[in-house]
């Protein structure tokens, strides 16, 4: 009996792969090219319509059209025809979806849409369906039948319902000059939108948590420098606090391995430090810092920070970007 439900569960996919590649194939060309037109005029938001698990198509690809920047809401029909409609303008486009095509709510609510000179994209099962007939562009799925045994379960239907949404977000990605940085605006708290937005001055130690030594200051100051930061090394800055170099805990542990007890006591800065290390700028991408040290032949667990007058504001430890971003390596 388990290998009769593998092969179910392979069927279903089957299924409704092959009911998108149908509608890829013989879908009407001229309606999409209504559709696009319809698409690259609009003025306002998408507003998305539908009921039951249409609805939550609807509300699905809403959110998708979001997601790049094209505003939209959904709207129930029932709830329009009792004040919501109030929404709804001429600049907008109705995107609505129904399998039947005939959904009482739906009809109804078409002649308000159309008073109001709204223009009304159908995504729809049924090709002679009022709806169909009444939209301005028909995107028209047809499918043989449901993915389950008894042709009852909207599953095929709503899955072509929502490739056809992703069709018509990838276009509007074009036609708005969608780019990755816009994209990842829209997902601040998202892997992308960190990736692309978070700078180093966003996450480094920075203002009182910049950790700085002068030339002249002993190991022991460099040492409580790093404890009190947190940083496993410090920045050794100038008078006027420009970068000179860098001591990190690995500086300390080879020079004291190799000065004797009694030379400790005129150990400086000056003698530990890495003069010249690779920087990074506060304006940074966190994300180009980890490419940075991926391109090194050395690998280094942190990195002085200046901004473009080149003094030191910080440091950031690539720890941390990992932390924000939510990379491992």
């Amino acid at each position: 009996m388990n290998e009769d439900f593998v092969e179910t569960f392979k069927s279903v996919l089957y299924e409704e792969s092959n009911a998108i590649k149908n509608v890829a194939e013989y879908i009407d060309t001229s309606q999409i090219r209504a559709t696009i037109n319809i698409l690259d005029c609009c003025k306002g938001k998408f507003v998305l319509i539908g009921i039951g698990k249409s609805g939550i198509i609807a509300k699905k690809i809403s959110a998708t059209l979001n997601s790049i920047g094209c505003v939209s809401i959904y709207l129930h029909p029932s709830e329009a025809l009792h004040g919501d409609f109030g929404i709804a303008t001429k600049d907008d486009v109705a995107i609505i979806i129904s399998n039947s095509g005939e959904t009482e709510e739906i009809i109804k609510f078409l002649p308000y849409l159309n008073h109001r000179n709204v223009p009304v994209i159908a995504i729809v099962g049924n090709k002679n369906s009022i709806l169909s007939q009444k939209s301005n562009a028909c995107l028209n799925y047809f499918f043989e039948k449901e993915a389950d045994q008894y042709n009852l379960v909207p599953t095929t239907s709503t899955t072509v319902s929502l490739a056809i949404g992703d069709a018509i977000a990838v276009i509007l990605m074009t036609l708005k000059k969608v780019t990755p940085h816009t994209f990842a605006l829209n997902h601040p708290a998202g892997s992308l939108g960190k990736r692309l937005t978070l700078k180093v001055r966003d996450i480094m130690h920075g203002g009182n948590n910049n950790p700085l030594v002068t030339l002249e200051d002993d190991w022991i100051s460099v040492i409580e420098g790093m404890n009190k930061k947190s940083t496993g090394a410090v920045n050794v800055v100038d008078d006027q606090g420009f970068l000179i170099g860098i001591i990190t805990d690995g500086d300390i542990r080879r020079i004291l391995k190799k000065t004797k007890p009694d030379q400790l006591t005129t150990l400086t800065s000056q003698d530990m430090m890495t003069s010249d290390p690779t920087i990074v700028y506060d304006d940074m991408l966190c994300y180009d810092v980890l490419k940075l040290q991926n391109n090194l032949s050395v690998s280094f667990s942190v990195f002085p920070v200046i901004d473009q007058n080149n003094f030191c504001v910080g440091m950031i430890r690539i720890i941390d970007i990992h932390k924000h971003l939510g990379v491992f390596q």
